[in-house]
């Protein structure tokens, strides 16, 4: 049941961002709101397991991408820069700006892997380097202006300005960061 409300409230996140109620929630699973509160205590906590999910998602990506003995460091990069959750709370511009704005704890969470947690991006690059596969960078610069980067390409006040997807974007990034990284010798 469980997995049922998360795949209904994702379809409502689709088309209504966060300001769906649990009774239009439970009236979309065809069950009561008390058997929904059986499941999750609340809205928040409904929101809390999804962020929660996709938060896993990334982590879970980025450990078996690291371990990719058989990638170099581009190609691992590549993967890891290019990597669009499949929910849509983080892959999903104008619903983090519904996190923002009407669940804040939920935002902190996202912020702070969107702004803060880049060690395995970091560890790629220094990887690279030391290999020489990339050319030697200040690495806390380049992973400042992939912040920047990623930062833009997530704003929904940034997004409703261009004619392209979010995957394009992220693909574009990802091509103008790894091939500048290239070392391409001399």
């Amino acid at each position: 049941m469980r997995k049922r409300v998360l795949a209904c409230c994702m379809e409502l996140l689709a088309v209504r961002g966060l300001k769906f109620t649990t009774a239009e929630l439970a009236n979309s699973l065809g069950i009561s709101k008390r058997t929904l509160y059986e499941q999750f205590e609340s809205k928040e906590a409904i929101i809390a397991c999804l962020v929660d999910d996709a938060i896993e998602e990334i982590r879970k990506h980025e450990r078996e991408i690291y371990a990719r003995e058989d990638w170099n460091a581009a190609q691992k990069l590549y993967a890891l820069l290019s990597f669009v959750p499949s929910g849509l709370l983080i892959g999903n511009p104008h619903l983090l700006e519904d996190l923002k704005r009407y669940a804040p704890m939920q935002w902190s969470k996202v912020d702070q892997l969107l702004l803060h947690e880049w060690s395995t991006i970091t560890k790629v690059l220094e990887d690279g380097i030391a290999s020489g596969e990339f050319r030697s960078v200040h690495v806390p610069a380049v992973v400042q202006a992939m912040r920047g980067a990623s930062a833009a390409i997530f704003d929904p006040r940034e997004a409703q300005h261009v004619a392209f997807s979010l995957h394009q974007a992220v693909k574009t990034m990802t091509d103008v960061f790894v091939q500048g990284l290239i070392h391409k010798g001399d």
